[in-house]
């Protein structure tokens, strides 16, 4: 019995430095990140690759961790992986105040009294001003439950989970207290908000009114991820962009989710978590992985998940038409501005449909219908512009079979851009076309025939997240 537990605590101990040292590789600039469906046991798999190594999501998801320019060799050599998708790029959402609402009118009655008691508030965001006093008690004890800053790697992470560093009530109240002894209270907690984007959300939420703004639910307790930003592997894996707008992976966001999961199971006490990022990658219809992982917890859990629509809707990067027959070509202008440097274009087609593309450029130089090589990236040169044009064509085989096509401009001239779309097998005939969030284009990049419905961003399109949008209390 005792060899059988020392035994069992040396395979936990390897476990644990196998996820730690995953953790590293995964924040290393030398190695890319994908987020990964897969069947048997992918982490001892990867683990016996030297360029790879693997952490589990939940709900046969994984993200994997391979060394650049190399995830061909994966795909190749993996038995266990079955779609590997490259992370998408999020953004915040802009805030607006509450007042209209209406919700301080809940506080004070006296059938309802609504202030968020016993409520968790979990956030994903860019973290919170953990010594502001609106997230303290009137003792100025922390309200905040627990952070993990995904950006800090200097103390233990969250149990199970291979980067970044968590931190306790306790902890932050030592903090708060340092800080009112005139000391450094980030020498003890060193997370902050730089950005401010999660404080203000936060203060939206449940704020507590003790410098004269009051939240939603004043009285909730929070629990905060400040999600880090991509490494350079990551971002390269996609058009540089001429923005300074703060960007996000998909994967740290399924982290954070799953991490607010645990948490909520841990405490057993009702949680609400709001997501105030979106993107505009994916279909746009609920099959996304972050939205699918949201609708598996929703179903398992107390946890309600709210977010908002985006803010694309002025932003005419959205366009959309049919095919009537099979030969049918259908051209999409995009007019990118000078500064754009890069940009990328994606469009799906409902299955069985198959549709190729060609390029024609503002000098008018034209690519003529590219062949279609599944999870082979085609590049193209375009000699007068100096445009480089990535395409790929994708089917979701793990999820509806849709047939998906990105095109990247690199070194982008600016001016109109025709997408060529060639019908080569039509039933269905719809096609939907998104380009990057606002946030990541310079004015005067948009499609020159926008749709202007189906703005919304993931994940909005869950079918179990809580939608809010917007209205104009003025008019």
């Amino acid at each position: 019995m005792k060899e059988h537990r020392e035994n069992v605590n040396q395979a936990q101990e390897t476990s644990t430095s196998n996820l730690l040292q995953c953790g590293k590789l995964y924040l290393n600039d030398n190695y890319e990140s994908y987020v990964a469906s897969y069947a048997g046991d992918i982490v001892s798999e990867l683990n016996n690759i030297e360029y790879a190594c693997a952490f589990i999501i939940g709900f046969n998801m994984a993200v994997v961790v391979v060394e650049k320019g190399r995830v061909n060799d994966l795909r190749s050599a993996s038995k266990t992986i079955v779609y590997l998708e490259r992370n998408n790029l999020y953004s915040l959402s802009e805030l607006s105040p509450i007042d209209t609402a209406n919700i301080s009118n809940f506080h004070e009655n006296p059938y309802l009294t609504l202030r968020g008691t016993g409520v968790v508030i979990g956030m994903l965001d860019t973290g919170i001003d953990y010594l502001n006093k609106e997230f303290m008690t009137e003792d100025n004890k922390t309200r905040i439950i627990e952070i993990w800053d995904q950006t800090v790697q200097d103390g233990p992470p969250p149990q199970g989970f291979p980067y970044g560093t968590r931190y306790t009530r306790e902890q932050i109240n030592e903090a708060i207290n340092a800080q009112s002894r005139g000391e450094n209270p980030y020498a003890i907690v060193p997370e902050q908000d730089i950005i401010g984007h999660g404080t203000g959300v936060a203060g939206i939420i449940g704020a507590g009114g003790r410098a004269g703004v009051t939240g939603a639910a004043p009285d909730c307790e929070f629990v905060i991820v400040k999600l880090k930003q991509p490494n350079k592997a990551v971002l390269q894996l996609f058009p540089p962009i001429a923005a300074t707008a703060p960007q996000y992976q998909t994967s740290d966001v399924l982290m954070a989710l799953k991490y607010l999961y645990e948490t909520q199971r841990r405490l057993n006490k009702p949680m609400v978590v709001c997501v105030a990022i979106g993107s505009n990658y994916g279909g746009h219809d609920g099959t996304s992985r972050v939205e699918r992982y949201i609708d598996y917890f929703t179903y398992r859990s107390e946890i309600a998940i709210i977010g908002g629509t985006g803010n694309e809707g002025d932003a005419a990067n959205h366009t959309s038409g049919r095919f009537t027959q099979s030969g049918e070509t259908i051209i999409i202008e995009l007019q990118v501005a000078d500064d754009q440097i890069g940009v990328e274009v994606n469009l799906w087609f409902n299955r069985p449909d198959k549709i190729s593309v060609g390029i024609i450029s503002p000098s008018g130089e034209a690519l003529e219908r590219v062949p279609e090589e599944i999870t082979e990236i085609t590049g193209l040169k375009f000699t007068l512009e100096g445009t480089s044009v990535n395409i790929l064509y994708d089917y979701q085989f793990d999820i509806t079979g849709d047939e998906h096509v990105s095109i990247e401009f690199n070194n982008v001239k600016g001016g109109i851009w025709q997408i060529v779309l060639i019908g080569d097998y039509i039933v269905d005939g719809r096609y939907n076309a998104w380009t990057y969030q606002k946030l990541f284009l310079k004015p005067g990049t948009k499609f020159l025939k926008p749709n202007p419905y189906t703005t919304l961003t993931n994940p909005s399109t869950s079918r179990e997240i809580i939608v809010t949008s917007y209205y104009n209390q003025d008019n």
